[in-house]
């Protein structure tokens, strides 16, 4: 039998939304700038803050502790000067703590930025996940959103990270888990899915036909003569312009993300109506 490709929720995104960058940065793994940006930043802020609150005390788990804690876990980088960095700082100390108005401190988490896999005739699966909670008996994902969209029940049930985190929970920590939730920061919204075990079964039937297109491209790749190479990559490994391409890390060099796209500044996805994408 062949060596199980290794993938996580990330990588296989990564193929869905251009095939040319996952090539870039999963195989050939040129030397690029290394971008900083103020949305990624934003949303990272916002995670290691409220890991960092959990690891409070469960007498200290007030709302407001979280000033404290997003203070010191804030990234500054990407963001247009300072002024701009403390405006959004600010910004994220009150959604976060709006948030957590709604959230009972004693409801200890099971776990969180915990990374767990599991393996299947063709794959190992690999991922990290924000939070796990146990409620009643049965494992709960947790998944922290900051972007500017309020999810839906759709962008819930249709999430193929959350559907492989519950898998890997079940498979791993050997008990019940179908339940997944997205909790979308700036409008302390909390949308959440029932599996069943057939859907769940249906997003891994799905990576693993990503994974089988991902394989077979690789090897198609690994086994051309070096003259052709240019040719086979725009074949298995095509580009697939859109407006991602400004924030790309490989839009120097790659001609067809250039065409219509320019680079966009470190904090253009934020909004001053609307949270960023995350």
């Amino acid at each position: 039998m062949s060596t199980r490709l290794k993938v996580s929720p990330s990588k296989i995104a990564a193929w869905h939304n251009c095939p040319r960058a996952f090539l870039f940065r999963y195989i050939q793994r040129p030397r690029v700038p290394r971008l900083s940006w103020a949305h990624t930043n934003f949303g990272i802020s916002i995670h290691n803050a409220l890991r960092g609150w959990w690891d409070l005390p469960v007498d200290q788990r007030q709302p407001d502790a979280i000033h404290a804690v997003l203070e010191s876990a804030w990234i500054p980088a990407g963001f247009r000067d300072a002024e701009h960095s403390d405006e959004w700082r600010t910004r994220a100390i009150a959604m976060t703590r709006a948030y957590l108005s709604e959230v009972d401190p004693r409801q200890e988490p099971l776990s969180q930025e915990r990374t767990l896999g599991f393996v299947t005739d063709t794959l190992v699966i690999e991922g990290r996940i924000d939070r796990i909670d146990e409620r009643d008996g049965r494992y709960v994902i947790v998944d922290y959103k900051t972007g500017r969209d309020v999810p839906t029940s759709d962008d819930v049930r249709s999430a193929e990270a959350l559907a492989l985190y519950a898998l890997m929970v079940h498979r791993t920590l050997k008990k019940a888990c179908t339940t997944v939730e997205l909790h979308h920061i700036p409008s302390a919204t909390v949308v959440s899915w029932e599996h069943s075990d057939a859907s769940l079964e249906e997003h891994l039937r799905r990576v693993e036909s990503a994974a089988e297109d991902i394989r077979r491209a690789q090897d198609t790749l690994a086994a051309v003569d070096e003259g052709i190479v240019d040719e086979v990559v725009e074949d298995v490994f095509p580009a697939r312009p859109s407006g991602l391409c400004s924030y790309c890390e490989f839009l120097e060099i790659c001609p067809a993300g250039q065409r219509g796209h320019e680079r966009a500044r470190p904090w253009a996805a934020l909004r001053e109506e609307v949270m960023p994408p995350g």
